[in-house]
């Protein structure tokens, strides 16, 4: 779920496309006369290099959500657009679950903010 909410573009490109075929820096396929350029032998995806990384993970050990997961998270969000939730203690797991999620992010967030604003502000109170 963070990685869905934090990396959306990462969330949705599936590894053994990325495995095929070359992304640009914001993950999207890298085109050559309407098709995507196929990854040469012999170059790994990202993952599979430990200094560049990948959020999603490896395709062994996978960060993304499971089908399941992501039918429930959609359901959630389904539920949360009508505010409007099924009596079922699955479904409030569930939500307490993403919530949480939900709340790592939004602090990630804002400390990213704050720690931009602080370089920005610093930079700005030094040029006269």
């Amino acid at each position: 779920m963070i990685l869905l909410e934090r990396w959306p573009e990462v969330a949705a490109v599936d590894c053994l496309v990325c495995q095929k075929i070359q992304h640009d820096d914001n993950w999207r396929p890298i085109m050559q006369a309407g098709q995507p350029v196929p990854r040469p032998s012999g170059i790994k995806p990202p993952c599979g290099y430990p200094h560049i990384g990948c959020p999603k993970g490896t395709p062994e050990q996978s960060r993304a959500l499971t089908t399941e997961n992501m039918q429930a998270y959609r359901f959630h969000k389904e539920c949360e657009a009508v505010q409007q939730w099924p009596e079922d203690a699955v479904v409030r797991r569930n939500a307490a679950v993403i919530r949480s999620a939900e709340s790592v992010v939004r602090r990630w967030r804002e400390q990213e903010t704050a720690a931009l604003l602080k370089a920005f502000l610093g930079v700005t109170a030094n040029v006269r």
